[in-house]
């Protein structure tokens, strides 16, 4: 299939939910091309169409949910810029049966990714970083361990598949909100609600995965949507991979010997 588009960094907004959605709407365009080039334009154009409306139903929804927990302060504008989108794709689904729309969207797909992605939308994931003011923090295992001690009001989350929460083992009091959904490796699009649903009353969050890498991804994220005291278990609860390309041997929680249990 010819690429039309290839992502890259300059349409990143640094927040991996939208990035994960944003290339969905790279693939969208993609396909649309290389189905307008085999000469199914009709069919791909309606294909597309539906895509779109459940594209933005889910994305735009999110998008200003994290806005609003931003307290972003052109977050009226950027919904209205949403409705505009949702309106003019509701004009084409409209249109689709009387002629050949496959150009005229395709420049209106373009222009969603120059002026609506790289410009309005890092606007407010540029204003949503300067916001937070906060970096994310790490701790070792046992300073975690330490600090969940002295801080019995914090929630240690971990963000792992309940297969790996369950079966591999996980720390004694710790709460299971995944960070991606199995079995697709989907990212949540729940994490931020539920995260937020078990730090009521702005309790310190505490998190961990399998090596800190999941953990420290979806910190990142609370932070952008205004959390103050999130912390990262470096090394997570499995380590890092040894020279035999093992966990378990080097560090992590389970390594430390801190309390954990499993199914």
């Amino acid at each position: 299939m010819p690429v039309l588009l290839v992502w890259n960094d300059q349409y990143s907004v640094q927040i991996p939910e939208i990035d994960q959605q944003h290339k969905k709407l790279f693939a969208l365009i993609n396909n649309l091309y290389d189905q307008i080039m085999q000469g199914n334009a009709e069919e791909a154009i309606d294909a597309t169409l539906k895509a779109l409306i459940d594209y933005t139903r889910t994305h735009f929804d999110f998008e200003e949910r994290l806005m609003r927990e931003g307290n972003y302060i052109h977050y009226d504008e950027h919904c209205e810029a949403h409705a505009e989108l949702i309106r003019r794709i509701a004009e084409f689904d409209g249109r689709k049966l009387h002629g050949d729309l496959g150009n005229e969207l395709m420049a209106f797909l373009f222009d969603w990714l120059t002026v609506h992605i790289l410009e309005e939308d890092m606007k407010y994931a540029a204003s949503l970083a300067v916001h937070e003011g906060h970096a994310l923090e790490h701790l070792t295992p046992r300073q975690a361990h330490k600090y969940l001690h002295d801080n019995p009001n914090a929630v240690l989350i971990d963000v792992r598949s309940e297969m790996e929460f369950l079966f591999v083992g996980h720390p004694v009091g710790a709460v299971i909100i995944p960070w991606y959904n199995t079995p697709d490796w989907d990212l949540n699009p729940n994490f931020i609600a539920e995260v937020k649903m078990a730090a009521s009353l702005n309790r310190p969050v505490v998190l961990i995965c399998r090596s800190g890498n999941r953990s420290a991804e979806a910190g990142k994220m609370l932070l952008a949507t205004g959390m103050t005291e999130v912390y990262n278990v470096l090394y997570g609860f499995e380590g890092e991979l040894d020279e035999h390309h093992q966990r378990g041997n080097r560090n992590g929680w389970r390594f430390d010997g801190l309390p954990w249990e499993q199914c």
